[in-house]
This record gives structure tokens, sequence and C-alpha cells, in this order.
């Protein structure tokens, strides 16, 4: 029996890729898999089916009364009082689950709940976080334990997997697994030929400071200059808050709202930007990857490997102006474009398909109980 645990279920890359693996499973592998989510999402209904029982400990948008109770203890200082009383809470609300051979902690963030599985439980850790996801979900000080005490510890791309070495993960127990796709409808494979009015320059997630969002902003502005027959967008929602890009009354992106199916917008793309900050391997760039769509980059995580050697642009540094020219290019010479996407086609069709890899993830989740 396995326990998955994850930290919340929203429409975001962790949840996603775990969806897709076990989606990939097969029915009975599927039936030992209970899923242990801290809090739901949008993703909570399509995940539900494809495991045997899916469990979350906290309400979504509040506080339980006892994740309250464990806050306010901590924030006077007594926080072994405050993990006590979310740690009986959460034990109770999973004492009807089989007990677990091993448990997966599936994200960084789902990190918290190992703690409620019964001790002495194997597990694994499959990080999906670079720095700043890092050190918001695990504290530092508890890293060499955790990771450590894994008898895996999997990474989704190469620079998250030297950050867990830094971490104190054995180099020995390490493993890449990385995010996966699936297949794509034949009718979104290649680049959409410009046709009357606007083309198009998209790009998807959660807007704000790690995927760059600004900087997207920053490449509409200049396009509403120079090329007014492009239009530029983002499907995930509108910035808010310290993250607001709009300058003035004037803002040049079109904000889609986050939907099940980003690419029934993203098609229209012809060129697909990924804007980030630190991003690990993001989905985008693998679904786009998966569809023969050229894709433009900042240097961040694993884009660094997925787009060289003429697989996509990936800047060597982080730098706008690059960004606009690299993006103007494409728009300018679509034969590049079509060639930049069919050699990342070949990539992802090679490594990141949700079957084969979902097939080496269950390996290592049987190893880690056989053992």
């Amino acid at each position: 029996m396995v326990w998955v645990g994850v930290h919340d279920l929203d429409r975001t890359g962790v949840p996603v890729v775990l969806l897709r693996l076990l989606r990939a499973l097969l029915p009975e592998q599927r039936s030992r898999v209970h899923v242990v989510a801290v809090r739901g999402g949008a993703l909570e209904s399509e995940l539900s089916p494809w495991c045997a029982t899916l469990t979350t400990l906290e309400p979504t948008g509040r506080r339980s009364v006892t994740g309250a109770t464990a806050v306010a203890l901590e924030t006077l200082g007594a926080g072994a009082a405050g993990g006590l009383v979310r740690h009986r809470s959460w034990t109770a609300r999973l004492r009807t689950l089989p007990r677990p051979d091993v448990v997966v902690v599936h994200g960084a963030g789902g990190w918290p709940v190992l703690g409620a599985a019964p001790r002495s439980t194997p597990y694994l850790v499959h990080l999906h976080e670079m720095s700043t996801g890092l050190d918001r979900s695990i504290p530092v000080a508890r890293r060499p334990d955790l990771f450590g005490g894994a008898r895996r510890v999997l990474a989704v791309s190469r620079p998250v997997a030297d950050l867990a070495v830094a971490g104190g993960a054995p180099a020995s127990r390490l493993e890449v697994v990385p995010g996966v796709v699936d297949p794509p409808p034949s009718d979104q494979v290649g680049v959409p030929a410009p046709g009357g009015g606007n083309r198009w320059v998209m790009g998807a997630g959660t807007p704000g400071w790690r995927k760059g969002t600004d900087r997207l902003a920053a490449l509409a502005h200049s396009f509403g200059r120079s090329r007014p027959d492009v239009q530029v967008g983002w499907v995930g929602g509108r910035p808010s808050g310290a993250d607001a890009t709009a300058v003035a009354a004037f803002d040049p992106v079109c904000w889609f709202d986050e939907t099940p199916d980003p690419w029934a917008l993203l098609t229209r793309s012809e060129v697909v930007v990924v804007p980030s900050r630190e991003d690990p391997l993001p989905l985008a760039a693998l679904e786009a990857g998966a569809r023969a769509r050229p894709v433009v980059a900042m240097p961040s995580g694993g884009l660094i490997d997925l787009l060289g050697q003429g697989r996509g642009m990936v800047g060597d540094r982080h730098d706008v102006g690059w960004f606009v020219d690299a993006v103007e290019r494409l728009l300018d010479q679509p034969e590049l474009g079509a060639e930049l996407g069919a050699a990342l086609r070949d990539r992802v069709l090679a490594e990141h398909l949700s079957g084969p890899v979902a097939t080496r993830w269950w390996e290592l989740v049987v190893d880690a109980a056989d053992r």
C-alpha cells in the first residue's frame, strides 16, 4: 500500500504531474495508492477517480479549528505543542486508511504528511521545487534528516537534484524522474500558420514573480510599439497585488483565467514563452514540445538542458532585451520555429511521456517498499 503526500490539489505543476502519473498506472497499481493532501483544490474531483482514496487534512481556503490552535501555539513559542495538536488531528483522520508499506512525499510541500504516517514507514521524496519553493516548504535544518532518511530522493530535473544533494541527499540514492505530458491531440501538433488578424505569443502558469509575468508584460509593451500585429497572452489568471504588471491604465497583455484545458487557448500561439525567474521544469514547455511549438525561455532549472542543442531558444542570462529579440526572430523566421519545435518534440516524446515515466516511478516506489 502506498500513501502519496502532497501539499494541495490546485491546478499547478506538482498535482498535475501526480494526476498524469496515476492515470498512466495499471488499475491494479492505482488501487494501492492513497493520496493524502494537506489541502484540496480545483484538481480534487479529477484526481479522485485515479486512486484508491483521497483524503484532505485541512479545509481549503481557511484554517480548521485544530489548525488555528496549532498556529496560535506556534506563535506563542510553543511550537512543539502546536505540532503535536496538528499531528494528533491528522493521525486520527488517517486512521481508517490501510497501513502504508511506503510513503511518497510528492513535492516539498507534502513533507508534513510524513509525520502523520506510522512510525518507521519507509519513504521517498520527489522534489519539484527550486530554491524558493524549497525554502517555503522544508526548513533548512530539517532537510538533512528528511533527505538522508529517504530510501530514494527523486528530482524533476538535474538542477533540482543538485539542490537536493546540497541539502543533504546522498547522491547514491538520487534519481531524476522528470515532469510528464500525455500525447496531445493530432490537430494540436504543429505551428499555426499566420493568418488574418492578430498573431499570438503566449505563456501559461500561476502569474507572479516566480513565473516572470512582469517580463511578459515588458514583451507585450515592446510589441505594442513595434509589432501591433502580435497579441501577447497568458493563461492562468491576472497578476494581483505586488505582482500586478500594468503600466498606468494600459495593459497590453490578454490575461485568460485558469482553465482545465489551457491548450484550448494556447493552441493559437506561434511561439510559447517561459519568462520564469525560477522554474524546475515547467509543464508549459513540455506541453509545447509535445505539440512541436517553438519555446523561448529565460534560463532556469531544467529549461537550459531541455531547450539546449537546437531544441528551443534559452537565454544565457536573465535579459528581457534578449527575450524580446528572440521571440521576434521566431515570428520573422517561421521555418526556424518549425525546426526548433520538431527537435523539442523528439526530446519530449523520448523522455517525458507519462506512460514510460510512470512505469519507472512505480518501480522505484515498489523497490523502496520492498527494501
